[in-house]
């Protein structure tokens, strides 16, 4: 029991609105006052200045007790306010009031403009918020109004959120938002949605919180790219370490190399590098001393790190092969290369190891290797 002198204080929504009011078993008190006593339930502000009276119930003393239940439309203003019972017999000692229910209007927004996700995660889905009671069951629609991810990257189905009948105090629903992880490389990726009109007006749009801004109707997802980006590149020229003006011609050596960058923000997991490139039938591979002098690059391939994070050793990360067929790893690759320059190399295999970095510059590495000209 609650004596309807006693202030009561709360929140109304952001917004203008529906307020159902259920005012149950109020009473008269015995023994003093006005012989029929009146509760007023109203909304004042924090200095006690009246903003709208929204239902009342007279009771004379003696009465069994009685049930008042009616709808109000709040026509104040947005914010925090006031909710009171008040006597309006100034004699009165007050009323009893049992089983209080005021419940608000639903109403209903994103709870966040922006959320994200890795692809293989696909969570963090956007939320709509509801608080309010619902009659009967409604529908919101989602609609997708723009953003960079296309059909192949998500599916909507269905593309509404049915909010069933109920009373809510800030219950999210997310949206059925499904994210596919394609396994391939791209940029993030953003869908952005919309609410559309509710199937019944059991629900309004309006800010959860009271600070006068628009209701958040629309909600943008990112889809945060988790799969590295690498990009590679191979160069020729020609070997001519003594400046000696040399052309592409038959009998002389080029240089080739192959430089791989990783682009992405994902690191490669450890000791998943690996690459093969086919030999063309216009050069023979030569397998000495790359550079031809004394130095820390005593083989046939050059290994170059710019913070790639990968390390490479000649004896165990090469390979070759001289069979047709792309080798699929490096245990494809058990051909053993032989003579100064060998025609019979068609692959030549790397496995370095470690963990590709990822990071600002892009990390690269690269590898060089000789071959003479037929």
């Amino acid at each position: 029991c609650k004596c309807a002198r006693d202030a009561l204080s709360g929140s109304l929504p952001d917004t203008r609105g529906d307020i159902g009011v259920v005012l149950c078993a109020p009473r008269a008190r015995r023994g003093g006052g006005d012989a029929t006593q009146t509760a007023i339930l109203e909304i004042r502000n924090n200095a006690g200045g009246l903003i709208q009276a929204l239902a009342t119930q007279s009771s004379d003393q003696g009465d069994d007790w009685a049930t008042n239940s009616g709808v109000t439309t709040y026509t104040g203003p947005t914010g925090g306010q006031r909710a009171q019972f008040r006597s309006a017999s100034s004699s009165s000692f007050g009323n009893f009031i049992d089983n209080l229910q005021l419940n608000i209007a639903a109403f209903a927004e994103f709870t966040l403009a922006s959320s994200s996700d890795e692809e293989k995660q696909g969570g963090n889905i956007p939320v709509i918020n509801v608080n309010g009671r619902l009659d009967v069951d409604t529908d919101i629609p989602v609609n997708i109004i723009g953003g960079t991810a296309t059909a192949d990257d998500y599916t909507l189905t269905p593309s509404v959120v049915t909010i069933p009948a109920g009373l809510y105090n800030d219950v999210g629903f997310p949206i059925p938002l499904v994210i596919n992880d394609n396994f391939i490389a791209e940029d993030d990726e953003t869908i952005i949605f919309e609410l559309g009109t509710p199937s019944t007006g059991e629900v309004t749009y309006a800010r959860t919180e009271c600070d006068g801004a628009a209701p958040q109707t629309s909600a943008t997802y990112t889809i945060l790219n988790d799969d590295p980006i690498i990009a590679a590149r191979k160069d020729v020229e020609l070997y001519n370490p003594d400046g000696l003006n040399l052309y592409a011609l038959p009998g002389n050596d080029v240089v080739y190399t192959i430089s791989i960058t990783n682009e992405g923000t994902i690191d490669l997991d450890e000791d998943t590098v690996f690459l093969s490139d086919r030999m063309p039938s216009e050069v023979e591979f030569f397998t000495g001393d790359i550079d031809g002098v004394a130095g820390p690059q005593t083989g046939p391939i050059a290994f170059i790190n710019n913070s790639s994070g990968l390390s490479f050793s000649l004896a165990d990360d090469v390979k070759y092969s001289d069979l047709v067929p792309s080798p699929d790893d490096i245990s494809d690759c058990n051909y053993t290369p032989s003579g100064t320059y060998d025609p019979l190399v068609r692959h030549i295999c790397f496995a370095p190891k470690g963990i590709f970095q990822a990071g600002d510059p892009d990390p690269s590495f690269s590898f060089q290797f000789r071959a003479r000209i037929k």
